[in-house]
């Protein structure tokens, strides 16, 4: 099972924040991505899905500050 982390991007920070973990699923509706872990908590952030790397198993989340 490939699981991944997922991090937020801001306008004007260098380094990208981590935002959740073990994340299974995810969902795009607009300007709004859900992302679902292995528990079922799911976490909601504002902004587009930037770039996934399947190979470190990372999302990257463009947000607006």
């Amino acid at each position: 099972m490939c699981l991944s982390t997922v991090y937020k991007l801001v306008d004007g920070t260098d380094e990208p924040e981590e935002v959740c973990s073990l994340v299974s699923t995810a969902k795009t509706d607009g300007e709004t991505v859900t992302f679902k872990d292995i528990m079922g908590t799911e976490t909601k952030l504002t902004g587009k899905i930037s770039s996934i790397d399947l190979v470190q198993n990372k999302i990257y989340v463009a947000c607006a500050s």
